[in-house]
């Protein structure tokens, strides 16, 4: 008799947890726009999600130091169960989860990218140091280039139009990867670009930097002299204070944020018509990832810990 009792509570409580994983009706994802992840021979591991209906273009993130290529996902549960871990024998054994928190500005930044039409992805960085470091450097460009040539063909999104945006150390290769692939904009988060010769004067550049962050004053330069070239540029200086989970800011101080997920319709915005509006003021705190998630009516994803 109590065995039967028993076996009864276990798969009561198995069904509540199958019902957790199925997946949410508002996030829910078919064939076409399901999470994917690939190892590209000769290239990065990389992963992408197609929006709903027609690609308007390409959103080409680069993650800085600490990130895996998969931040923008989460590992488990009804919200993207589908992504792949696509790190394998022949990969550069990197795009793995992170296994700590959800970057909750890296997935709130794919939430809006896609809104707005765009297929974001997302490669794997450092190859060329350590693999505990990930900081995307230059030595990942020929293999990032490489994967996105197969993702556009992949996709058929050749003739799409391709933002790249970076983060912190990733700005050292946002220009390169930019005249590379033509790209229609640039941004930089945290960070400013080191090369100057391979910005085209038409393209817009957008930088978004709390200004007590570092190297500030190289940053404003770096402005000036892409102004005086006649690139359309635009600057968000964030001085609202945040309270961070898995957001990797070790030795930066916390001024040192992913600002992506708060201003991505900003800077989406900016890079269509090449001119910044703001929704609240830098001092405005934006909507971080579970208020957004409450004001679009997307459920609340069960496994997360508050975001402040």
């Amino acid at each position: 008799m109590l065995h039967k009792y028993y076996t009864a509570f276990v798969m009561m409580h198995l069904a509540s947890a199958l019902r957790l994983l199925e997946p949410i009706q508002d996030l829910s994802h078919d064939a076409e726009t399901a999470p994917r992840g690939e190892y590209v021979r000769g290239g990065s591991d990389i992963v992408w999600q197609r929006p709903k209906g027609e690609v308007k273009g390409i959103f080409l993130y680069l993650h800085g130091c600490g990130g895996y290529a998969t931040d923008m996902f989460t590992k488990k549960g009804p919200i993207d169960r589908h992504v792949l871990n696509c790190a394998h024998n022949e990969s550069n054994g990197a795009a793995k989860f992170n296994m700590t928190d959800r970057h909750h500005e890296a997935i709130l930044m794919r939430h809006k990218v896609r809104r707005h039409g765009y297929l974001v992805a997302s490669p794997q960085g450092g190859i060329g140091r350590e693999l505990k470091d990930r900081c995307t450097n230059r030595a990942d460009v020929k293999n990032i280039l490489k994967s996105v040539e197969y993702l556009k063909s992949r996709e058929d999104v050749r003739d799409k139009p391709i933002i790249v945006a970076g983060m912190s150390m990733a700005n050292s290769v946002v220009s390169k990867i930019s005249a590379e692939l033509n790209a229609s904009c640039s941004i930089f988060v945290e960070g400013f670009p080191s090369q100057m010769q391979h910005f085209s004067p038409a393209t817009p550049v957008l930088f978004i930097h709390h200004p007590s962050g570092t190297n500030v004053k190289h940053l404003q330069d770096v402005k000036h002299h892409l102004e005086k070239r006649g690139a359309p540029t635009g600057e968000i200086q964030p001085t609202w204070k945040m309270k961070t989970k898995g957001e990797p800011t070790k030795g930066l101080g916390r001024a040192h944020f992913n600002y992506l997920g708060a201003y991505a319709d900003e800077a989406i915005d900016f890079c269509q018509t090449g001119k910044l509006s703001l929704a609240r003021s830098p001092e405005q705190k934006p909507l971080d990832l579970h208020e957004w998630e409450q004001e679009m009516g997307i459920p609340v994803y069960p496994f997360a810990e508050p975001f402040n």
